[in-house]
């Protein structure tokens, strides 16, 4: 049906005023407005008759101007009629769209695309959905399976032995596994505690500590002789004695020495050679005449870096009556920060300069104890004063076990991100030989009785210790992401290579697809003709 047709169609209604809208199918149009006044006596129009209709009353359809028209229908009442029809913007904008979505199909560097979209053979083109649609999804559970394995965090860690012109030698500890000397307990107050013939109540936290102290080994009376074989003191192989030495206490109460700690008076020159002709050697009383209430005798001999304090380190226990030949091998760690699994740290310590696992757990542990008891034991740092023996039995070490039995992770100290170990090769022969054994019980300690019995007490009581690099070397172990970020995007363009035989550049085409989509269907200006 015809423009007019359906004009006349709907002015038919009678003579009232009506207002008909006739709605093609394309949704952009420019409104044209008919206006017409009709005279119901002899069908001729009041005012004047517009040029297009001729003396019969037979009008025909205006030829439209570029965006407005009007036209006259000289027939019934008066109306005013709205039509709508297609604008030309439009128009050309949906042809230009889908001049770039059929461009877009046709060449497209997505395998298989534009057969999806063939219509001329409808078969192929549901065989070749299934294909794309197929490939598409073991495309998506590789890169599920790569996006797992990238958040699973691995690493590998690379072993590499490194050798230097000069090494650092270790820092070196020595605790005398008996606490307390007995001839400095007899007759105490403190050794009646001990024996359970007083009460722990009535000796004070600082009665306590000075007790210890007193009743300790002393490395004055231990160290016999102490020679650092690779360093020179006027022309001479240089000696070391007890001011080269600092203290601490082990965390089972043992007093402990240490000698190359770092500090001023306690740093050796670093080694250029290795060997036992490039040693640190020691010879020990360990006074083992005057041990209390111990089953076992020797020095615990701990191996360490100077900026950790081996405050857990159980070390290695050496008898008396042996020298002992220590070889040292050295391994430097590098670890990962989160998110790997490492999650080493180097935070800072309010007690210790340099962090490590062992110096945080002792801060933790300090803070632990000082929180519940308001005290701590003498082995701790910190400036909190020294528990009582009777706070030390009824706080102290109750929550001392109590924070051991805290969770690793609750405690939070990890591994520090730089960690350098120590492992020890231990060699023994007997010293001291019956010659120089004779020579200590005569002029050191002054015995009397058989040779047998004299030889007998000085390998009861002396050892000796030799430590050394065998050779210039160390073992350094690197962790390293095995599958880092750009492994990661190397690993999708290589599944999307054989899955959809795609690069970055095919999802580049898509977003200038749609980059050209929108910029046509909002932003591009036409000029009609």
């Amino acid at each position: 049906m015809s423009i007019y047709e359906s004009i006349v169609e709907a002015r038919q209604g009678g003579g009232h005023q009506a207002t008909t809208t006739i709605k093609p199918k394309m949704a952009d149009t420019m409104m044209l407005n008919f206006s017409n006044r009709y005279n119901n006596t002899n069908g001729s129009t009041s005012g004047q008759t517009p040029s297009k209709c001729n003396g019969n009353g037979e009008c025909h359809r205006n030829k439209f101007s570029k965006y407005e028209s009007q036209d006259t229908i000289p027939q019934g009442s008066y109306n005013d009629i709205t039509y709508e029809i297609p604008s030309p913007t439009r128009v050309s904008r949906r042809k230009k769209i889908k001049e770039h979505t059929e461009e877009f199909i046709g060449n497209s560097t997505l395998h298989g695309f534009h057969y999806c979209f063939d219509k001329r053979y409808r078969f192929r083109r549901i065989i070749w959905i299934l294909v794309v649609m197929g490939s598409i999804g073991m495309l998506l559970q590789k890169l599920f399976e790569a996006g797992q394995k990238y958040f699973d965090r691995p690493f590998t860690s690379t072993s590499t032995v490194i050798n230097p012109e000069k090494m650092k030698f270790p820092a070196v500890s020595l605790c005398n596994i008996n606490d307390f000397r007995m001839s400095k307990l007899e007759g105490t107050t403190f050794l009646k505690i001990m024996k359970g013939e007083l009460h722990y109540s009535i000796l004070s936290g600082p009665d306590y500590a000075n007790a210890s102290k007193q009743a300790n080994h002393r490395l004055q009376n231990m160290l016999m002789d102490c020679t650092v074989n690779f360093m020179q003191q006027n022309k001479s192989i240089a000696k070391c004695s007890p001011a080269n030495f600092s203290t601490f206490y082990q965390s089972q109460g043992e007093k402990c020495f240490t000698i190359n700690s770092g500090n001023v008076n306690s740093h050796f020159a670093d080694l250029s050679e290795g060997g036992r002709k490039k040693s640190l050697e020691m010879i020990l009383d360990l006074e083992h005449y005057d041990y209390f209430d111990k089953n076992d005798v020797g020095v615990r001999l701990i191996i360490h870096d100077q900026d950790e304090t081996p405050i857990r380190f159980s070390g290695v226990a050496l008898p008396p009556g042996f020298t002992s030949y220590v070889e040292v091998g050295k391994t430097e760690t590098i670890n990962l920060k989160k998110p790997y699994k490492t999650a080493c740290d180097s935070r800072k310590l309010d007690y210790f300069s340099v962090y490590s696992e062992n110096a945080c757990w002792l801060e933790k542990l300090t803070k632990f104890v000082t929180k519940k008891c308001h005290c701590k034991d003498g082995f701790m740092p910190g400036t909190e004063r020294v528990c009582s023996v009777s706070e030390l039995f009824n706080c102290t070490w109750p929550n001392w076990e109590a924070f051991k039995s805290i969770p690793k992770e609750e405690v939070d100290c990890p591994v520090a991100c730089k960690v350098t170990d120590f492992n020890t090769l231990i060699s023994y022969a007997q010293f001291p030989s019956n010659r120089i054994a004779d020579i200590y019980a005569e002029q050191k300690f002054k015995l009397k009785g058989t040779t047998m019995e004299k030889r007998k007490f000085v390998r009861d009581n002396l050892l000796r210790i030799v430590i050394y690099y065998e050779k210039m070397t160390y073992k350094r172990i690197t962790q390293a992401p095995s599958y880092d970020t750009m492994i990661l995007l190397g690993d999708i363009g290589g599944q999307l290579g054989l899955f959809l035989g795609t690069s970055i550049l095919t999802y580049l085409e898509f977003f200038d697809f749609l980059a050209m989509i929108i910029y046509t269907k909002y932003f591009e200006i036409y000029k009609i003709k």
